[in-house]
C-alpha cells in the first residue's frame, strides 16, 4: 500500500516503533517511541500517541502497529493521529480485540472497550481491548474512513483459552488461512489491522 502511496520525500510517522522501520526505506520517516533507549536522533521523538509534539497536518501516512493503541486512551490516540496526518492521507493501525477467543467467557469479550489481563512474552500485563466497532466509530468521528480491514491471529487464540500453551497455540496459527477459518471466523480474531484514508477537508 505504501509503495503506490509515497514519494521517497513524503513524511512519514511510525509510532510506536522502537526504531524499527517496517521494512520501509524513506527519506523523512519520523520514529515515535516512548521510551528513548529504542530511538536515534535526528528523525526520532520520544513522546506519547495521545500528545504528539508534531505540526497538524503535515503528515502523509502513518504506521503504528504492534497493538500500540492498547496501551493508551483510544479516543485521544485517534484524534492526535487524525490531527498530523494530511487530508488524503493514509493510516494503517493495529490492534488486540475484544472479540477474541483469547477473552471467551471473560468479562472483555465482545466489550466495545475494557481492561484485561493478556500474555506478552511469557509474562502477564493488562491492556485494554477494543471492539472494531468502537474503533471504525472514532476513526470516523475523527475524519477517517476505512479503505481495507484484516484479521489475523484466529485459531492461536482459541487453543491458548483452552490449554494456556502459547508455544502449543503458536503452532496452528497455519490454519488461519483456511477459507472456513477466514469465512467463518475472522471477526473472532486476536488482532485487527485497518487502513485509514483521511478525509479531504
Amino acid at each position: 500500500m505504501y509503495d503506490t502511496v509515497l514519494d521517497e520525500t513524503d513524511k512519514i510517522l511510525l509510532v510506536g516503533s522502537a526504531g524499527n522501520s517496517h521494512g520501509l526505506k524513506l527519506e523523512n520517516m519520523i520514529h515515535l517511541d516512548i521510551s528513548e533507549k529504542f530511538l536515534s536522533p535526528p528523525n526520532s521523538i520520544a513522546a506519547t500517541v495521545t500528545n504528539l509534539p508534531i505540526a497538524s497536518n503535515s503528515i502523509k501516512a502513518i504506521v503504528c502497529v504492534g497493538s500500540v493503541i492498547n496501551y493508551t486512551d483510544i479516543y485521544l490516540s485517534l484524534s492526535e493521529l487524525s490531527r498530523v496526518l494530511i487530508a488524503k492521507g493514509k493510516m494503517l493501525i493495529e490492534f488486540e480485540s475484544s472479540w477474541s477467543f483469547e477473552y471467551l467467557f471473560k468479562k472483555a469479550f465482545k466489550k466495545h472497550a475494557c481492561i484485561s489481563e493478556t500474555f506478552y512474552q511469557n509474562k502477564k500485563e493488562m491492556l485494554w481491548v477494543y471492539s472494531d466497532t468502537l474503533v471504525v466509530g472514532l476513526a470516523k468521528k475523527f475524519g477517517l474512513g476505512v479503505d481495507y480491514e484484516r484479521h489475523i491471529h484466529i485459531l492461536s487464540p482459541l487453543l491458548f483459552r483452552f490449554t494456556g500453551l502459547q508455544n502449543l497455540s503458536s503452532k496452528v496459527s497455519f490454519l488461519d488461512d483456511a477459507p472456513i477459518v477466514k469465512g467463518l471466523l475472522s471477526k473472532y480474531a486476536s488482532n485487527v489491522i485497518i487502513c485509514f484514508s483521511k478525509f479531504s477537508e
